[in-house]
């Protein structure tokens, strides 16, 4: 080879090595330096640039400002090459579609749906598994499986029942192994309706609730992308499902807040029973509720804070991530967390301790216009007497909302009875031996009503609720009242679920009664408690007045004939058939004087109170 092509050829190969270990955009800096020049550099350095000569002559070599100009054509030209996958043929798409529509088939349609429509959707899976996976089938037959599939599909109709039916997908399949500490999760959720209409939709499913959230049989919030009218109760986003598993009747919610209903609160919480299926597991009866929040359809306060509006819930001694709480100053024992706003202000806390400080200081007044001006006392006494006859064991410790509207606190809405009317277990809880009794004052000793109560005029109010409500609590548990109605339209899933869950004697927190062996005592158990305690809470308000002589069939004493009465005496007789008149009982209630309670006392009972007027 010719010394002038060797000559050639070292610059050529310089010229390879500084273009492999230099960035092309630094040469396009170096103002004219040409190849042949950084050859001859590179020549004279022996091996070329090394990696740290390099970075060490960029740096110090070029301003901060050509620095960044030089950047980002360095970075374009070390970026990997986009390469296109080439184009899926008409037979491959067609195989992804079908992958596409498989996967949007919920794994548990075969629980989910009839029986009748799910055969279609089964033959086709079963094909595509045993068949068309497995072989290269061409595009004709893709796009006619794919189209028997998607009408199999859209054939499907959601399993029915006597009362509506809840499914629940979450996308990962955790449901049944959800906790409070996963916070949402993502799912769909279908609202069947027993005449088959369907309210779906995605959202977020969660854990909610306290001591009830660290039991296997949990509630739920539900959260909907969008809103939606469930079950006729309104529209909204969230839900909440309760499963009352304290509670062996699955009653005391219901019973509580049918009767919120008829004390007329401004808000209370619209619910229904259901069953409720999760990931393809039954999970037994629940009820869907209204959950307390602030919403023109619920809690309907304004979110505007000008209108300095908020809900606050009375709070023990729980602490929950993300909750802001904060004490009445005069009276630090009184602890209360803000519900809405969510996450207040510096500025929005101070105005809410402020004026709930200022609520409870009129009433260490006792100024009953003084009272009234800041306290509407109506809802006040709605909530204090609801919560007193079922004795709710958490009244005074947690579930307890206040709102401030239109410079006004307002007591409500109601929430949480699942252990009250005698629910609760004094072995291992002491504290609960005097409030499960159906005699003594209970709610009328906490926060707020402990004040109210001590003066006249609030209770005259609340009498005067008591008394023109008095057959709204009789009827709960009289003949063919709530009670009954509730037993008749639900005790078969009421079984079926505590069948499904280890039986109605199984503890799920020793917070709970312990249950009697059948569902039937349980239930009677419930309704002799609210019976003595109507009686009871009735004669201490003393609603009927004191009689100058004994009322005629007042077995209870409460100085009235009223269908508790015969309810009572009932109960007597259908434990002894014939027995003498027992302690507590008066006289009244033999009728006919022969010393015994008999159906014979029963049936002159009646003759008195269906003479009476109307």
């Amino acid at each position: 080879m010719k010394n002038s092509h060797k000559k050639q050829l070292a610059v050529f190969l310089a010229c390879c090595l500084l273009f492999s270990s230099r960035p092309a955009a630094a040469f396009a800096a170096d103002d004219g330096i040409s190849a042949v020049h950084a050859a001859a550099a590179a020549d004279d350095a022996g091996e070329g640039i090394s990696e740290s000569a390099e970075t060490e002559s960029n740096e110090t070599a070029l301003p901060e400002e050509q620095n960044e100009t030089v950047a980002e054509p360095a970075q374009a030209e070390t970026e990997p090459v986009q390469t296109t996958a080439p184009p899926l043929t008409p037979a491959e798409q067609k195989y992804a579609d079908a992958e596409a529509l498989i996967s949007s088939i919920t794994p548990y349609y075969k629980t989910y749906y009839t029986e009748e429509t799910v055969g279609p959707v089964k033959a086709c899976l079963d094909e595509w598994k045993k068949t068309l996976q497995k072989a290269e089938p061409d595009e004709k037959t893709l796009t006619d499986f794919i189209g028997r599939l998607q009408a199999a599909a859209d054939g499907l109709k959601f399993r029915t029942a006597k009362i509506p039916q809840i499914y629940i997908t979450t996308t990962d399949g955790v449901g049944r192994s959800l906790r409070r500490s996963m916070g949402y999760v993502t799912g769909q959720f279908d609202v069947v309706e027993p005449d088959g209409k369907v309210t779906g939709g995605s959202g977020q499913i969660k854990v909610r609730g306290n001591s009830t959230a660290l039991v296997l049989r949990k509630p739920y919030t539900i959260k909907f992308d969008e809103k939606k009218d469930v079950l006729k109760m309104g529209k909204a986003k969230k839900w909440a499902l309760l499963a009352n598993a304290f509670d062996p009747t699955m009653m005391r919610n219901c019973i509580a807040f049918t009767l919120a209903e008829k004390l007329g609160f401004a808000f209370s919480s619209q619910r229904c029973y259901a069953e409720l299926y999760l990931d393809g597991s039954y999970r037994g009866c629940y009820e869907i509720y209204e959950p307390v929040e602030v919403d023109k359809q619920r809690v309907n306060i304004s979110k505007d804070w000008k209108e300095r509006e908020f809900l606050i819930e009375y709070e023990d001694n729980r602490e929950k991530e993300g909750v802001t709480y904060f004490n009445i100053t005069s009276h630090p024992k009184y602890r209360f967390a803000v519900e809405y706003p969510e996450v207040p202000t510096a500025e929005q806390l101070a105005y809410i301790q402020e004026t709930t400080d200022s609520c409870y200081e009129v009433l260490r007044t006792s100024d009953y216009e003084q009272i009234q001006a800041l306290i509407d006392t109506e809802s006040f006494a709605k909530l204090y007497l609801l919560n007193e006859f079922m004795k709710t064991l958490d009244f005074g410790m947690s579930s307890v909302f206040f709102y401030w509207k239109g410079g006004r606190l307002y007591a409500g809405p109601p929430w949480d009875f699942d252990l009250s009317a005698g629910n609760g277990d004094p072995e291992t809880h002491p504290s609960y031996a005097s409030k499960i009794t159906t005699d003594g004052i209970h709610a009328g000793n906490q926060h707020f009503m402990r004040r109210l109560l001590m003066v006249p005029e609030f209770r005259e109010e609340v009498t005067a609720l008591y008394q023109k409500h008095y057959a709204d609590f009789e009827q709960i548990y009289e003949p063919g009242g709530l009670m009954d109605q509730i037993y008749e339209e639900y005790i078969d899933v009421f079984l079926h679920t505590h069948e499904v869950w280890g039986g109605i004697q199984r503890i799920y927190a020793n917070y709970m009664r312990l249950a009697d062996p059948t569902y039937e005592e349980n239930m009677e158990f419930l309704r002799g408690w609210l019976l003595a305690r109507n009686a009871w809470l009735s004669g201490y308000y003393d609603i009927f007045g004191k009689p100058e002589a004994p009322v005629e069939g007042d077995v209870d004493e409460n100085g009235a004939l009223t269908i508790s009465d015969a309810v009572l005496l009932s109960r007597i007789i259908a434990e002894v058939p014939e027995t003498t008149v027992p302690d507590g009982i008066g006289v009244t209630g033999d009728l006919n004087g022969d010393g015994m309670l008999t159906a014979y006392d029963l049936q002159l009972e009646l003759t008195l109170l269906n003479a009476l007027p109307a």
